[in-house]
């Protein structure tokens, strides 16, 4: 059995909290005077307009990211590959990072339908709970599938299958298919 333990020790501000222990190593944290994260785990983070995340940088990565008037996020850069998105109203239409374009179908209530990766057709499908499992083709082929723990957190893991419907590969996304449509899926949540 594991046992983590979480550290409040801020007198002004009761519940933030400054350190985590997961068993192994004991990780600070440290925030701006609003309460924004500043460095946790090997990260450090800059913040501007009060709570938008403007980068975050650990030894060997850096992430940046732009937003527009409204504060939706436009744009990100991770390790100098940039992702531009574009919206409709505070939706994502469509994103483009150079190679990959996807658009995003939304029904009449704002929920996604499908995405298309670069002209191939994917449809989402929902568990009860409104979670992302999976993506279905234009065949109605699951293509990916997603699990998520308890807490409904997605867990990294899928399985992929090839068009009879048989596991080809299970646990972290792998492989062709679900490198180009599982992990390029930005939706692997509720959503």
């Amino acid at each position: 059995m594991k046992t983590y333990e979480y550290k409040y020790e801020d007198t002004n501000w009761k519940d933030k909290l400054t350190s985590f222990y997961d068993g192994k190593v004991a990780k600070q944290i440290t925030y701006d005077a609003i309460g924004n994260p500043l460095t946790y785990d090997g990260y450090t983070y800059t913040w501007e307009q009060g709570r938008q995340l403007k980068s975050m940088t650990k030894e060997g990565s850096s992430s940046s990211f732009k937003y527009n008037d409204s504060g939706i996020r436009t744009e990100k850069t991770v390790n100098g590959v940039t992702t531009k998105y574009y919206l409709n109203g505070d939706q994502v239409a469509y994103e483009d990072n150079g190679t990959d374009k996807i658009y995003y179908t939304y029904d009449s209530d704002g929920s996604l339908v499908s995405m298309n990766l670069n002209g191939v057709e994917y449809y989402y499908i929902r568990n009860l709970q409104g979670d992302i499992i999976g993506l279905f083709d234009k065949n109605g082929t699951q293509v990916v599938s997603y699990t998520y723990d308890s807490w409904g957190k997605h867990d990294g893991k899928a399985e992929l299958k090839d068009e009879n419907g048989t596991i080809i590969q299970s646990g972290d996304i792998k492989g062709t298919l679900a490198s180009t449509v599982g992990v390029k899926n930005p939706y692997r949540y509720r959503g």
